[in-house]
């Protein structure tokens, strides 16, 4: 897509595969010359005179070779980059507000140590047993009976008085 919202296709790279009957499940790698700009890529094969062929089981990798951020970490403290959280939404900030920011500062070669694993922040389910599961619906209960004695304190009064 350009500037103005326009589509338009373009090749961002090619490769030659020769297959033969023997090789069946030969493997095609095909680097791209070009960033896609899209979300859509279409692959195209020219089989010439023969049979279509049957493809499946696509791969797709796209490397990240840089990281740029800001850290509030002191000198030699470190920082961590946690990933893999398939539930977690994009960042919410605006970049255009510390790009000025991110661009001046001093920039320091980082090199990632060895990948550590960690169920720190695991989105498995609570499972409330023994004692901590009546400590939870006692509390709840009470706040509950609190609530709606509150809400009562608030309700008109009923008037029983009767005018002759």
């Amino acid at each position: 897509m350009d500037d103005r919202g326009d589509t338009y296709s373009r090749e961002l790279g090619s490769a030659r595969w020769i297959r033969t009957p023997s090789d069946a499940r030969a493997i095609l790698r095909l680097d791209l010359d070009v960033a896609p700009q899209g979300a859509v890529l279409y692959l195209e094969t020219d089989n010439g005179d023969n049979a279509p062929m049957e493809l499946d089981a696509f791969q797709g990798a796209y490397p990240v070779t840089r990281v740029i951020f800001k850290s509030g970490e002191e000198a030699g403290q470190g920082a961590w980059l946690y990933y893999g959280n398939q539930e977690a939404g994009p960042p919410s900030y605006d970049l255009g507000l510390i790009a000025g920011d991110l661009l001046r500062a001093e920039r320091q070669l980082v090199t990632a140590g060895p990948e550590q694993t960690s169920d720190r922040w695991s989105t498995a389910p609570v499972v409330l047993s023994g004692y901590s599961r009546y400590l939870f619906w006692g509390a709840l209960g009470v706040v509950v009976f609190a609530l709606l004695a509150i809400t009562a304190r608030f309700l008109p009064k009923e008037d029983n008085s009767v005018s002759q």
